[in-house]
């Protein structure tokens, strides 16, 4: 029994983030950025060093300036993921304006930045084009926050609360 369970934890840790998928906490990269910009030190006890799962629209695709490794920025409030060296095919097929969600491990505030390392890519939206030409996205199965935390956005974005999406659908 002991054999196993060592054996188990020696291989989670070979297999890195991966497969802390299941656990990591789920968010937009613009809540992430908010609760940075709220109270880093909070934010930090929360996220620092721990896998997350971050949703978004790609903004920017790249390669860091000296390590030339793979980045996407998903939103516009800014959450750089850098991507390992043999995950960056998938970097490729990706394309700006497009949704993706990635886990990764929270490194730090990185000037306007929230930096996540040793990214992964765990779904991208998929665009189809029907038969009268009109483009439609593939929203798939997840969670987000929906509305405006309380002292923001209008009156009918209140109360914030989570939405559930149980079925993926197309929408235009």
């Amino acid at each position: 029994m002991r054999r196993s369970i060592l054996l188990l934890i020696c291989v989670a840790g070979l297999l890195g983030p991966s497969l802390a998928h299941a656990q990591a906490p789920r968010m937009s990269a613009e809540q992430l950025q908010r609760e940075y910009e709220e109270n880093e030190i909070l934010a930090e006890s929360r996220y620092k060093n721990r896998i997350v799962e971050v949703s978004g629209v790609v903004a920017e695709i790249g390669r860091e300036l000296f390590t030339r490794e793979a980045y996407i920025v998903l939103g516009a409030m800014r959450v750089r993921c850098v991507f390992p060296s043999e995950t960056e095919g998938s970097v490729a097929r990706l394309k700006v304006g497009q949704s993706a969600t990635v886990q990764g491990e929270v490194i730090q505030k990185y000037g306007m930045f929230v930096l996540l390392k040793r990214c992964s890519l765990v779904s991208a939206a998929r665009v189809i084009t029907n038969s009268v030409g009109m483009k439609l996205t593939l929203i798939p199965v997840g969670e987000f926050m929906m509305g405006s935390p309380e002292g923001e956005g209008r009156p009918n974005e209140h109360p914030q609360h989570r939405v559930r999406i149980t079925r993926p659908f197309y929408l235009v």
